[in-house]
């Protein structure tokens, strides 16, 4: 009789005990789906984030630091602002305390007036920074610029070397080129990928249209400031559609790997990119979400600025909120730097 007993009560805590981590796992998985329910995809993690306003010891009276774009050079993260010609340079490691190696926040050149810069790359062959502004008026229509800069050692920072124009017409100048990513092709020549900040690279309610993004590939001519230097038209590409977002904000490559993120949308995309086909390989991509607020509503509104820190990880800038058109909690979290990771 007690051996039935015994029995029976070793089932029932076994029982127990199953039911126990059934529950728990489910309750897990529906937070996980609760969470990922807000913008129909997974979301991604906050690492750590600093605003830029607490940053520098010299802010050069700047007030307001809308940032727009970002690359890693040498360990170092660089941010442009469309409010001013100054870039950043900090630590692209976030938690790094240290100032020992010359690495602490610090505005590179005079902010001067609103710059329009939208996008930022590094050009390893040629080590400069590259930086777009987004819509120029040039007599021939509004187009792109690219303003090369030479980087140099301390608080010198980076030298204007030339400025060249993208030729591809924009609809607009405040809908052109939000995102751009340079490379060197299999020809050996100079190529930038220009992401289109509006859906068909249009402004208006068709450039709202999601799941229409458009990226730009042109091709440097080689030629000199002041003789006619251009980047080149070479062909359009469709972003695949399952980045169906409102909008594109910018773009960051790591190998073959490319990220693609929207600020209207507040999401990022992942896909893969062939250089040699210039063209996106096949397959769907993946979206991943922002986080959100308890109550699903979007609180990183503004982000501009992606790229890859590895280990699934991204460093991202974000633009000023509008305090007449966006929502407190837009402006609880612009004009900072974040590190995202991806879900586990």
């Amino acid at each position: 009789m007690r051996a039935v007993v015994l029995a029976v009560c070793i089932c029932w805590a076994a029982a127990a005990v199953y039911a126990y981590r059934t529950h728990a796992i489910s309750q897990s998985q529906l937070t996980r789906q609760l969470q990922d329910s807000c913008s129909g995809h997974p979301q991604l993690t906050l690492v750590n984030e600093a605003p830029f306003s607490d940053m520098f010891e010299d802010a050069k009276g700047q007030t307001k630091f809308e940032g727009s774009a970002l690359a890693l050079l040498q360990g170092k993260a660089w941010v442009a602002f469309d409010n001013m010609f100054a870039l950043a340079r900090l630590p692209a490691d976030l938690d790094s305390s240290s100032n020992s190696n010359g690495d602490e926040p610090v505005l590179i050149g005079q902010p001067a007036a609103s710059s329009q810069y939208e996008a930022l790359t590094y050009d390893s062959s040629t080590g400069r920074l590259l930086v777009v502004v987004e819509g120029v008026d040039t007599g021939k229509g509004i187009m792109p610029y690219v303003h090369e800069l030479a980087v140099q050692a301390g608080s010198a920072g980076a030298a204007l070397v030339q400025k060249c124009p993208v030729n591809f017409k924009l609809a607009s100048a405040n809908k052109g080129f939000e995102g751009a990513h340079v490379f060197k092709g299999k020809d050996g020549g100079r190529y930038l990928l220009g992401l289109c900040e509006g859906n068909f690279c249009s402004s208006g309610e068709k450039g709202r249209r999601p799941g229409n993004g458009r990226l730009v590939v042109t091709k440097f001519n080689g030629k000199a400031a002041g003789a006619g230097c251009a980047w080149d038209y070479v062909k359009t590409l469709n972003i695949p559609s399952d980045a169906y977002f409102e909008d594109y904000s910018d773009i960051a490559v790591s190998g073959n790997q490319v990220a693609i993120i929207s600020q209207a949308s507040s999401s990022l995309w992942l896909g893969r990119f062939d250089f040699d086909a210039l063209a996106f390989a096949p397959g769907k991509g993946s979206v991943f979400g922002f986080p959100r607020t308890d109550k699903c509503n979007v609180k990183y509104c503004n982000v501009e600025g992606i790229t890859f820190l590895g280990a699934g990880r991204f460093l991202v800038v974000s633009d000023k909120a509008s305090s007449s058109k966006q929502a407190d909690r837009c402006q609880k979290h612009d004009q900072r730097i974040s590190t995202f990771a991806l879900p586990q």
